[in-house]
């Protein structure tokens, strides 16, 4: 997997889109900086990382799906990756919280943002992910952590990349004719399965149990009347 390491930068993922439109770039080519100044998360909000403590890393990845709505099984490989590398390194109660957190028990350390561009005979996305390695400052965020602090000790970055990247190639590579494995082993890890909890929509607060999550990237909700329903990324939020 090509790397490139760079110093400060405004994006990972802006810089490997720009590399992207000017050149050929192979296949799980890997952008990561040690300072991002203007990381994005998913629905346009900032991801803040502390200059030095931690992982930011864009990999530019070619699929073939069947269809459009396929491609969040890549979302589902991708955390699945991130899951496997923090339990390598012992962190507890691993979970993936819909539709791009990765926690240790209650607490953020991983997020996930990509983005695809649909070409004539696949899919081209760029993997953008934020690892808390090392950062022990999350001020006015209670419930995001790092490794360091839910491990009480420091980590070796590049060691947790190389973990990473590894992860990521194993979980990705053929991703969509990997679809049963890859769900079974998502739903195993998601955050709230089948567990009451509230949501935050439009419409205010409601009760429902996570279900699972369909795969065009829905999540299934089941309400108390019995009845279920499906929310796409941007209708709904849920409290923890």
């Amino acid at each position: 997997m090509p790397i490139v390491k760079l110093d400060a930068i405004g994006s990972t993922n802006d810089f490997l889109s720009e590399m992207i439109a000017s050149q050929p770039v192979e296949n799980y080519t890997v952008v990561t900086a040690t300072s991002q100044t203007k990381g994005r998360g998913q629905q346009g909000a900032n991801w803040y990382s502390e200059p030095g403590k931690n992982l930011t890393v864009s990999v530019y990845i070619e699929s073939v799906f069947a269809s459009p709505d396929a491609i969040f099984t890549l979302n589902a490989a991708v955390a699945l990756a991130v899951a496997d590398t923090l339990a390598t390194f012992d962190l507890q109660d691993v979970a993936i919280k819909w539709p791009n957190d990765i926690l240790s028990g209650s607490s953020k350390v991983s997020g996930i943002l990509i983005e695809n561009t649909w070409r004539s005979s696949h899919v081209a996305s760029i993997v953008g992910i934020g690892l808390n390695v090392n950062q022990s400052d999350f001020a006015g965020m209670p419930h995001v952590s790092s490794m360091a602090l839910l491990k009480n000790r420091q980590f070796d970055r590049d060691a947790v990349l190389d973990i990473l990247l590894t992860n990521l190639k194993a979980w990705t590579l053929e991703a969509e004719n990997r679809s049963e494995e890859i769900w079974s082993a998502y739903h195993k890890l998601l955050f709230k399965r089948d567990v009451p909890a509230v949501f935050e929509s439009g419409k205010g607060l409601t009760m429902g149990i996570v279900r699972g999550v369909t795969h065009d990237g829905r999540l299934r909700v089941e309400h108390e009347d019995g009845t279920e329903k499906l929310f796409a990324v941007r209708e709904v939020k849920m409290r923890y």
